[in-house]
């Protein structure tokens, strides 16, 4: 952890000394290029990061030093100014991001209405196995999260079986009762 933070503290005054130097020789120019500002994008949220990890007390408690770090991790892009090959492919990638920005937008719909049907359909059913309290639909914030695992491929076949279950299977073998209605009412409050 020493040597870790002694080097990223070596690297990180050695881009600033960069930037400062290109800044000076390069005066208004050196905004002209977008590598540059790259750069200087890089090593003011490099440096604000290490001075933000230094103050704080316990640096895990902010979750906005892990996205910081990602920044060290940009310096490599930089390489792609050199590697021909590279570049092109990061160019594709970079051109390509409005698509994928039209195809996440359907994914995030498609994702709000099986949220919604899930609320719909299971919101009502008794915990039993995998869905419990973590994993449920009871409210559209934990049927997202619920729907999110199971495109993960986290235990959605387990899901599948418990929301599948029949009567006979749920008071037999786990011993909980089914309700022929699921009407809202003072006496079937607890029961449901």
């Amino acid at each position: 952890d020493y040597i870790t933070w002694w080097g990223n503290c070596f690297f990180a005054v050695v881009f600033d000394a960069e930037v400062v130097i290109k800044m000076y020789v390069m005066r208004s120019g050196y905004f002209a290029e977008a590598w540059n500002r790259f750069d200087l994008v890089c090593a003011i949220v490099t440096t604000l990061g290490l001075l933000a990890g230094q103050f704080a007390e316990g640096a895990e408690e902010f979750a906005f030093l892990g996205v910081i770090r990602v920044f060290r991790v940009a310096r490599v892009l930089r390489l792609l100014r050199f590697a021909k090959g590279l570049n092109r492919l990061f160019m594709a990638f970079v051109f390509s991001l409005p698509k994928l920005i039209n195809v996440g937008l359907i994914l995030l719909l498609l994702l709000f209405l099986f949220a919604v049907l899930g609320v719909n359909l299971f919101a009502k059913i008794a915990f039993v196995g995998p869905h419990g309290a973590q994993a449920n639909f009871r409210g559209f914030y934990r049927a997202i999260m619920t729907l999110v695992r199971a495109m993960t491929g986290e235990g959605w076949n387990e899901m599948m079986h418990a929301l599948a279950s029949s009567a006979y299977e749920l008071r037999s073998i786990h011993n909980v009762s089914c309700v022929t209605s699921f009407d809202l009412t003072p006496d079937s409050y607890d029961t449901l």
